[in-house]
């Protein structure tokens, strides 16, 4: 509908406010539409509201209920293959705790104060990495609103995403390290203890370790390569991309050089099949046996957690970053995406590394 003006008068009892929107119909003849705004305490709520359904009337926008879209874009996302089954699982995991505050919205009646309030709600209650997730999630899936012209602006533009203090990364170090060592060298080679040994002296996330296939080792060049990831979902584990989409090389140390040599001996297999076993490797499954090891030992990092399968990649990187290894070649090794990122989370964790710049400060002043 194209419309020629718009005012806001009294109603006729003159008792609160009423929109009138002229236009012209298909004939080119003048209508006149008007519409209450009884909820309206003065003429500027009552223009508001005046210009709110002026917008909605020249641009419509979906009437879909927030929680359908959501859940709908989320699966449009997973048929164009843009993201994986365990990204989608965890999307719609994040999704479906605005149900209780969003379940009978409607997309264009989506209001800022609405998600405030429930964002508060949630902190009372729910740790903020658990709300930032969902905050995340659902301005996704508003900001894909917008690009589409179903929605005209984000509700959430001006709601400040929840902020989580950065951590210290868990990685094992000292003493407790030397422990760890110590007891993952004398296991029995077993398909989980393969990666653990690939977390902790080549850096690799689990998912990673899982996906590399036995022609991705060179041990006479000292070399491996990851070229792809193992996800789970509901339905089991897949294949995936790596994390950054791309293939990159990691250097093999003497120690999982040993570990390797060993394991490929007993492996009969090609150069495409699993490093890890005659299947698919589960992620999960090795990350149980990892935490059952932890619990049995006692290991603890340097957050005073139990570490897990990630913090061994932690690990790596924080000894790296002590030894003087430069940002950028371990940038590379880890598959960050810049210089930055490997700074920002490893920049001198480790109380030895500080105690050492100290010792070199002192020699050089």
């Amino acid at each position: 509908m194209k419309c020629y003006s718009a005012t806001v008068c009294r109603r006729s009892n003159g008792k609160g406010w009423r929109g009138v929107i002229r236009y012209k119909d298909e004939a080119g003849n003048w209508r006149n539409t008007t519409k209450s705004f009884r909820l309206a305490k003065s003429k500027a709520e009552a223009k508001k509201m005046l210009a709110d359904w002026l917008a909605d009337v020249e641009e419509p926008q979906s009437r879909a209920k927030v929680m359908d879209y959501a859940y709908a874009y989320v699966d449009s996302k997973v048929e164009l293959r843009s993201i994986q089954p365990s990204t989608a699982q965890d999307y719609r995991k994040s999704l479906k705790g605005w149900e209780p505050y969003l379940g009978n919205v409607e997309l264009r009646s989506l209001r800022p104060k609405v998600v405030e309030d429930a964002i508060r709600d949630m902190l009372a209650d729910l740790g903020v990495t658990t709300v930032r997730k969902r905050y995340v999630a659902l301005k996704m899936v508003l900001d894909h609103a917008v690009a589409s012209k179903d929605l005209r602006e984000n509700p959430m533009d001006s709601v400040p995403r929840p902020k989580v203090a950065q951590g210290t990364p868990n990685a094992i170090v000292g003493d407790e390290l030397v422990r760890v060592k110590e007891r993952v060298g004398a296991l029995p080679l077993r398909p989980w203890v393969v990666a653990v040994n690939l977390c902790l002296y080549a850096g690799l996330r689990a998912e990673e370790a899982c996906g590399l296939q036995v022609g991705d080792i060179d041990l006479k060049g000292r070399v491996g390569w990851v070229r792809r990831s193992i996800g789970y979902a509901k339905g089991g584990s897949y294949v995936a991309p790596t994390k950054s989409g791309r293939s990159r090389d990691f250097p093999i140390c003497d120690q999982l050089a040993r570990v390797l040599s060993k394991w490929l001996e007993t492996r009969s297999g090609g150069p495409t099949d699993w490093l890890l076993g005659d299947e698919m490797p589960a992620v999960n499954s090795i990350g149980r046996k990892w935490s059952m090891l932890c619990e049995i030992e006692e290991f603890v990092g340097r957050a005073g957690r139990k570490p897990t399968l990630h913090d061994l990649r932690h690990t790596f990187a924080t000894r790296c970053v002590s030894s003087g290894m430069d940002v950028k070649t371990l940038q590379s090794i880890l598959g960050h995406s810049s210089a930055a990122m490997t700074l920002d989370v490893y920049a001198s964790p480790d109380p030895a590394a500080k105690q050492a710049a100290g010792e070199l400060i002192a020699k050089a002043i």
